[in-house]
């Protein structure tokens, strides 16, 4: 049995003197969710397009994992393709994983933080760096959660692995270039000389 309940009659609101539109229908009908304290992070125009699909789908805990796949039925091997050792699942793919782990030991010594993976939501919004070298730092977390999706896939296919020093390289290349060709003429000379260290 479906319940409806009315808001409006004859292009008018029950309860307003406002006509009624497709927008203001689709906002009373649609579920309102809070916020997510990660949608700067993810949606950073710094970041490339594909990094930011595949982080928001990793915090939607969405991803293929074999442990999934394993719940479904669709397969019998739950071990991780990259380090063939723990089980496969999203926490383990990027926190856990020893290959996981070493690219972000690498990409933290090279771009000089301290907090851990797992606390890179709160450091964003709060961290003790300029604002655009939180933005700089978390485009390339967040690119690096997209090159161990990539590997993970590549490893799975075609049993290669691709270095962790040469994942952090591309990943800051990438991240400086396109965030040169989009600041460089706003940059204040504390920002521009750390970017010139990378």
């Amino acid at each position: 049995m479906h319940f409806s309940k009315q808001a409006y009659s004859n292009n008018r609101w029950l309860h307003s003197s406002k006509e009624y539109t497709v927008a203001a229908g689709y906002n009373w009908v649609r579920i309102h969710k809070s916020k997510v304290d990660w949608r700067f992070l993810c949606w950073n125009s710094l970041n490339l397009p594909k990094s930011s699909f595949i982080f928001w789908v990793f915090m939607h805990q969405r991803w293929s994992t074999r442990d999934r796949l394993a719940r479904m039925g669709l397969v019998g091997d739950t071990s991780c393709p990259i380090c063939l050792l723990d089980p496969k699942s999203h926490h383990h793919l990027v926190y856990d994983c020893v290959y996981a782990r070493t690219c972000f030991r690498l990409l933290q010594d090279r771009l000089g933080f301290k907090f851990s993976l797992l606390h890179l939501v709160p450091w964003f919004s709060t961290g003790r760096r300029t604002k655009l070298q939180r933005i700089f730092i978390g485009s390339c977390c967040v690119a690096l959660i997209y090159w161990i999706w990539r590997i993970r896939n590549k490893a799975r296919v075609d049993n290669v692995v691709r270095r962790p020093e040469v994942v952090i390289l591309q990943i800051i290349k990438d991240i400086k270039t396109r965030f040169m060709r989009r600041n460089s003429t706003i940059l204040r000379s504390r920002d521009r000389a750390w970017l010139q260290l990378l």
